[in-house]
């Protein structure tokens, strides 16, 4: 399995709720791919026609695959996340949540020290913000980390997951092919 067919099997698990583009270029990062789920949920009176009230949320993934990957390029596209989060979000009383994750499939590290360096900052990152009180909902920031690194020698893939993305484990096990989660 490379980082290719990694993409593939994903976008295919996303295609039924996400909207994909393909080989996107957003504001001069180009990414792999992007996938945008938005929902509205409204709450009714009586009958499904009598709309009282209602709430938005909207969730982007992005997906890179990278080479030579270092905790400086992971640090910078993490901004770039915080960046953007901030501009998409419209907080308001109908505004659940916004939520960017950005997905890694990185192939080679600098060194091994990078790998461990760059293996720790997804750990330990949370980026998250409540708007007024959680009133008008909060936007976040997820990463996911898949480590392609050992595979050409035979090993697994390593994922690791930042702590709010923890509850994407599910997403990332194939049955398919040899993952393990980077402890």
């Amino acid at each position: 399995m490379d980082e290719g067919q990694f993409a593939d099997i994903l976008k295919n698990r996303l295609s039924g709720y996400f909207d994909i583009q393909n080989d996107i270029c957003w504001d001069g990062s180009q990414f792999a791919f992007k996938a945008d789920f938005s929902a509205r949920m409204n709450q009714t009176v009586l009958t499904k026609s009598r709309i009282m009230d209602f709430c938005e949320s909207r969730e982007i993934l992005l997906f890179t695959t990278e080479k030579d990957f270092s905790r400086d390029k992971a640090s910078a596209a993490m901004d770039f996340c915080r960046e953007k989060l901030a501009s998409i979000a419209e907080p308001s009383r109908h505004h659940k949540s916004t939520v960017i994750t950005r997905i890694f499939a990185v192939s080679s590290f600098l060194s091994e020290e990078e790998r461990k360096d760059v293996v720790s900052m997804i750990k330990k990152y949370r980026y998250s913000k409540s708007h007024l009180f959680m009133l008008h909902g909060f936007s976040e920031v997820k990463s996911v980390l898949a480590d392609f690194s050992a595979v050409s020698s035979g090993g697994a893939v390593k994922l690791t997951f930042s702590p709010a993305a923890r509850s994407y484990k599910k997403l990332f096990q194939f049955n398919d092919i040899n993952t393990k989660e980077e402890v």
